[in-house]
């Protein structure tokens, strides 16, 4: 540690600090964080380690970065056209989940928009809560035994989704027996993140508002980083995969989720 004038904080304050730090510098050194923070070589690096698990940061030797982000968003229409076999395979898993009369939450995913497919297509009689333009138009001819309700706000024209503070208050006044939701990125420590803060603060909400909350994803998702936490895996209790590697299966089950996947 070196002995240059500094000031001590709190340790949440101090990786909050470190945080805005790196997203000022883009990179830093542990020697710099001694002589920043007033810290031992091992705190940092303790410090550092915690901040990688949340995914804020991406540990180097001698230092830290900031996470490699994701590409840019593409529009909703491309995304959903990707892959669009396997998301039918994991929305016909997922929809053997959903008892008659359930309520359920959907997020802004292509992968959630299937799901809705296949309920409507089977005329499963449910309430869906959701932020998704997409889903509400494919939701709103669906006939009497769906009953939609639609949580408004700020349109993301990319996205096809509300997110905002009116987002946040609706969902915050409705609850539901299960959540449906994708992310773009799962972290080796089960970080799961998305691009956009907004839509990251509509997943966190969404997490909150239902009884189980289920992750539906694929394998690209592991190991990709976005630059937005939304929430640990461990906040999930199961998972909708198929031919997921037993690395990303490993990561699910350190997580304490439960898998839900084919026999394919």
């Amino acid at each position: 540690m070196t002995s240059g004038v500094y000031r001590r904080y709190a340790p949440a304050e101090r990786r909050r600090r470190m945080v805005a730090l790196l997203r000022k510098r883009r990179s830093v050194t542990i020697a710099e964080l001694e002589e920043q923070f007033g810290v031992s070589a091992m705190t940092a690096r303790r410090d550092l380690a915690m901040l990688e698990t949340r995914g804020l940061v991406s540990r180097t030797w001698g230092g830290a970065t900031m996470p490699s982000p994701v590409s840019s968003e593409q529009p909703f229409a491309e995304r959903r056209d990707q892959d669009a076999e396997t998301k039918r395979r994991i929305a016909d898993i997922a929809l053997r989940m959903i008892e008659p009369h359930e309520t359920v939450i959907v997020d802004g995913s292509t992968t959630a928009w299937f799901l809705i497919e296949r309920i409507v297509g089977e005329q499963l009689p449910c309430t869906i809560i959701t932020n998704s333009l997409a889903v509400m138009e494919l939701a709103a001819d669906a006939g009497p035994q769906v009953q939609l309700v639609a949580v408004g706000g700020l349109l993301r024209p990319s996205s096809r989704s509300f997110v905002g503070p009116a987002t946040i208050r609706g969902l915050g006044e409705l609850y539901a027996d299960r959540a449906f939701l994708s992310v773009h990125g799962i972290g080796p420590d089960g970080a799961m993140t998305d691009p956009d803060p907004l839509e990251a603060e509509v997943k966190q909400a969404i997490l909150g508002q239902s009884k189980e909350a289920v992750l539906l994803v694929q394998q690209p998702k592991f190991g990709a980083i976005a630059q937005n936490r939304i929430a640990a895996l461990a906040d999930v209790s199961h998972a909708v995969g198929v031919d997921l590697e037993d690395d990303a299966v490993a990561v699910l089950a350190d997580a304490g989720v439960q898998l839900h996947r084919d026999a394919a």
